[in-house]
């Protein structure tokens, strides 16, 4: 039930934050650990916990899986052919 003393942490972090809500909020942590990478994971609670921040498994999972950045358009590139037609004939631009 706790891999280790950062998830008791968060659990215990958890019960005081979200009473109602806490058993459900820390299996899906656990899930999210189990189906990521547990010792980011793990870094993430010690980082919020030690922080004394209320977070949730929305906060964990921002911290672990950040959004990806999407890359943008940009417009082909076409070069100048004449250009190196200039340094083929021994002159400089």
């Amino acid at each position: 039930m706790f891999p280790t003393l950062a998830f008791r942490r968060a659990y215990d972090a958890l019960r005081g934050t979200h009473s109602d809500r806490a058993d459900v909020e820390y299996v899906r942590v656990l899930h999210l650990a189990a189906s990521t990478m547990e010792r980011a994971v793990a870094v993430a609670l010690t980082e919020l916990c030690d922080a004394g921040a209320r977070f949730d498994y929305a906060t964990v999972k921002a911290k672990v899986q950040p959004e990806k950045a999407t890359i943008p358009q940009m417009a082909p590139l076409v070069p100048d052919p004449s250009a190196y037609d200039c340094l083929l004939a021994g002159g400089a631009a």
